[in-house]
């Protein structure tokens, strides 16, 4: 019993009031019964309470002597919590001392849905169905305790955001949808099976009489709810009828668990952060048997990945989280990813990835005579992401983790021994130039991180691939030297055309010669 509790007891008991019944309010949703030698009492309601309910009645009846008559206190226990103050003035040396106990759901609608545990002392006395339960005879001549809990089917959806959004804040749009298979349940007849046992799957029940009868067959090392029993033919002996009865309403149920409509069609929106409770004011039908599932709608150009809690194995072994499922496309309908089926009291959790990967890899091509061994390369990104410079040698590749979606990077060869370095990259626009914005790191259908691929080191007819699903860059350094050509032929020589043909040139008639005087004369 809290603090809180005890110091309200003590101021009624000086008021004077522990000796009527008392209802008061106080978180917790706890009933006393005179502290003193006597039996504290407390109720308390788990799941998605529905519309209509009110509260609790917890009746405690005792018989303080065998024979004698009992004596009966009711306290009325509201939704949001309260305390009844009952006083038996109970002694330990009352022989004969015994209680019941016995519990109801109050309200204007929905009273008989909710399951009903009444534990007394530490030990499950009684479980019932349709909002009601009620313990036999129990002796009592001690201080002990008493809890009342009334447990409605729940699921819980929940959203989760690793890195940064696109838009702050956004209100991811997703569904949900539940459904109730029923495995057969039907009690042996000898025929095909061993007469007057109960035959169920593992892990469902029926309630018959306010008892949880289980599968025969659970093993023994199992671990069964407090009040259950296995449905051996010994231990359902005289309540067979009641238990073949609940193995046909059990049969009965089944198939779709519709939304209610109106208010709510399946349809709703989670930010980061943020959780959903569905009970039976979304599904008047929900029951513990029924398994729901979730899909987002709209990622907001995220990874998705979904996580589904399982029960415990019935030893109370912790079972591994569930993934999510790919529905494959039809002719008319595409893929569909969504949450594994979960069973109604475990939580889906919807996580959007703002995260992705950077991958740098290294090509060497041509003669490598004068090829260093090692490469110098730097990365430098904006946002908080890598920079760094670090070494590759051909056909190895550095990966970069866990880098916010739509970060900038720019890689750069800074030693290369002299030979220029190429660049090729994914980034959709410039593809040569070394810069990449990271991308959202796929969930599921994305091939392994690329990286470059081909034939010997350095040898021809290399091919490239990327991973179009992650940031991807590949240095090339090409050491072949470029082909050579003869050089281009010299013109043909033509002889140089013929000079014209020369002609003697024309006869010279001599003078005609001068007449001589006989006796030439002189002057002078």
């Amino acid at each position: 019993m809290s603090k809180r509790i005890s110091r309200k007891a003590l101021v009624l008991a000086a008021a004077g009031l522990l000796g009527s019944t008392v209802v008061a309010t106080t978180a917790g949703a706890q009933t006393i019964i005179n502290a003193q030698q006597t039996v504290t009492n407390s109720a308390k309601f788990v799941g998605p309470v529905p519309s209509g309910v009110t509260g609790v009645n917890v009746t405690v009846s005792c018989q303080f002597l065998t024979g004698a008559s009992s004596q009966s206190y009711t306290a009325s226990i509201p939704v949001a919590g309260g305390t009844g103050i009952m006083n038996f003035n109970l002694t330990s040396t009352a022989p004969g001392t015994s209680c019941t106990v016995s519990a109801a759901v109050q309200g204007t609608a929905n009273t008989t849905v909710g399951s009903v545990d009444i534990n007394v002392g530490g030990t499950s006395r009684a479980t019932g169905g349709a909002g009601t339960a009620a313990t036999g005879s129990i002796p009592i001549q001690v201080s002990t305790t008493v809890v009342v809990t009334v447990t409605y089917p729940v699921i819980t959806a929940k959203k989760v955001v690793a890195g940064d959004e696109p838009v702050p804040g956004f209100a991811y749009p997703m569904t949900i949808a539940c459904s109730t298979p029923t495995p057969t349940a039907f009690i042996g007849t000898g025929v095909n099976d061993i007469a007057g046992n109960l035959y169920i799957a593992p892990g469902w029940f029926v309630v018959a009489n306010g008892v949880r009868f289980f599968d025969f067959r659970t093993a023994a090392a199992d671990v069964l709810p407090a009040g259950s029993i296995l449905g051996t033919a010994a231990n359902i002996g005289a309540s067979a009828p009641a238990v073949l009865a609940a193995a046909i309403a059990f049969n009965a149920g089944g198939g779709v668990v519709a939304p209610v409509g109106g208010a709510f069609t399946g349809a709703f929106a989670l930010k980061g952060g943020e959780s959903k409770l569905f009970g039976l004011n979304e599904f008047p039908t929900l029951s513990v048997n029924s398994v729901c599932e979730v899909t987002e709608i709209n990622s907001n150009g995220s990874a998705l990945v979904y996580s589904s809690t399982q029960p415990a194995s019935a030893a109370g072994v912790a079972q591994p989280n569930l993934g999510g499922v790919t529905v494959p496309a039809t002719l008319t309908t595409p893929a569909i990813f969504k949450s594994a089926l979960t069973k109604v009291g475990q939580e889906i959790t919807v996580q959007n990835w703002f995260f992705g990967d950077l991958i740098i890899s290294k090509v060497v091509t041509g003669d490598p005579k004068t090829n260093i061994a090692t490469f110098e390369i730097s990365v430098s990104c904006d946002k908080g992401g890598p920079k760094d410079t670090f070494l590759l040698k051909d056909r190895q590749s550095k990966v970069y983790g866990n880098i916010s979606v739509g970060t900038n990077c720019l890689i750069t060869e800074t030693r290369s021994d002299g030979a220029v370095a190429s660049y090729a990259d994914n980034s959709g626009d410039n593809t040569t130039d070394g810069r990449v914005t990271i991308k959202a790191r796929p969930a599921a259908g994305c091939a392994a991180p690329g990286s470059p691929t081909g034939a010997t080191p350095g040898g021809p007819g290399f091919v490239t691939t990327f991973n179009d699903c992650i940031a991807n860059v590949i240095v090339t350094n090409n050491y072949n030297p470029p082909a050579t050509t003869a050089a281009p032929a010299a013109p043909a020589t033509t002889a140089a055309p013929a000079a014209p043909a020369t002609t003697s040139a024309p006869a010279v008639e001599a003078a005609p010669a001068a007449e001589v005087e006989a006796t030439p004369t002189f002057t002078g």
